[in-house]
């Protein structure tokens, strides 16, 4: 249902405003993701994004890079990410993860702090805060 949705919607792509057609062109990315078609899903991401700037748009950037092993230049739309949306928990962890590889890791515990302040039993920022604090000792 939400394929035909999304290809019919794309076939009137330019009758709608930006912000229409970047969510549409979002959703298509989903779709695209989910067929491991990463390439394909970021390029809809790019085009999305270019369209209407949000938070969890560069994060899908981010994971379609990720997954292209292009993890150089996805670091920098984890931190966009992040920085315009610091309360989304799974951006906000995926941000830490990333500070843990370059490390980083007194600043990826005082952002998994901040996630468990706000959100006690949100299970992935513990278990990282585990892992990172069993490492560090």
């Amino acid at each position: 249902m939400q394929k035909k949705f999304v290809d019919l919607a794309m076939k009137g792509l330019n009758m709608l405003d930006n912000h229409e057609q970047s969510y549409l062109l979002y959703q298509k990315g989903l779709l695209e993701f989910e067929k491991n078609e990463f390439q394909n899903a970021l390029n809809c991401f790019i085009k999305s994004n270019q369209l209407s700037e949000h938070s969890r748009t560069y994060a899908r950037i981010y994971e379609c890079l990720l997954k292209l092993g292009k993890e150089l230049e996805a670091k920098p739309y984890i931190k966009t990410a992040y920085t315009q949306n610091p309360k989304q928990d799974k951006v906000a962890i995926q941000y830490a993860e990333s500070l843990i590889l370059e490390g980083k890791s007194e600043l990826a515990i005082d952002i998994l702090e901040k996630i468990l302040r706000r959100n006690k039993t949100y299970n992935p920022a513990r278990k990282l805060l585990e892992q990172i604090r069993y490492e560090i000792t």
